[in-house]
């Protein structure tokens, strides 16, 4: 699913691959033991390119007047 980030949000990736399409911007391939800050307000899509689940520790760092993630057509 195509979204974006209105919130910063920090995750670690604790088990498997995942590859984020970021457009025109590229792609990244974070692995487990990875740690990342995402982009706010770039369209994205993160999809499991490993061989095994994906495994996430996600901390959304928002508030009631914006959401943390917001799905784009």
């Amino acid at each position: 699913m195509n979204h974006i980030h209105e919130a910063p949000m920090a995750a670690d990736i604790s088990e498997g691959e995942v590859t984020v399409d970021y457009g025109d911007a590229g792609t990244l391939v974070y692995s487990e033991g990875d740690a990342l800050l995402e982009v706010l307000d770039v369209v994205h899509e993160g999809t499991n390119t490993g061989s095994e689940p994906v495994r996430i520790l996600v901390v959304n760092i928002g508030s009631d007047e914006v959401e943390n993630s917001v799905a784009v057509d």
